[in-house]
């Protein structure tokens, strides 16, 4: 069999189909995953995680702050799966970097931004 280019990627393969193996799996994974609406992460999530971003204005863990390549996110101390909430002292923005590496680990609470000015920002 002649090998083709996959239409996601452009890497050429000698699979069946017109994607790769490893695009296949990607686009079968998205399939099966609920929407971010579905998961909570609709436009009030979006909003709120606008607001949490502007309020600390840098990373909670390394002061980066953001940019096109490392932007800023809102991320739950306590994540949502355990139980966390999307209550404001539950929340901190932490750069992409920080918030992909930290895994299990909890950060430390911070000053609810809507009772205190005197945190980060």
């Amino acid at each position: 069999m002649p090998k083709r280019e996959c239409l996601t990627c452009r890497h050429l393969h000698d699979g069946p189909g017109s994607r790769c193996p490893t695009c296949t799996t990607t686009r079968e994974r998205a399939r099966l995953r609920p929407t971010t609406t579905q998961r909570g992460y609709g436009a009030a999530w979006q909003r709120l995680s606008a607001q949490v971003i502007a309020w600390f204005g840098r990373c909670v863990d390394c002061g980066h702050q953001g940019s096109e390549d490392n932007p800023l996110t809102a991320d739950h101390i306590v994540p949502k799966s355990r139980g966390g909430t999307d209550a404001w002292d539950n929340l901190i923005a932490l750069c992409r970097n920080c918030n992909s590496t930290k895994g299990t680990s909890l950060p430390e609470p911070h000053p609810d931004p809507q009772n205190s000015h005197t945190g980060m920002g």
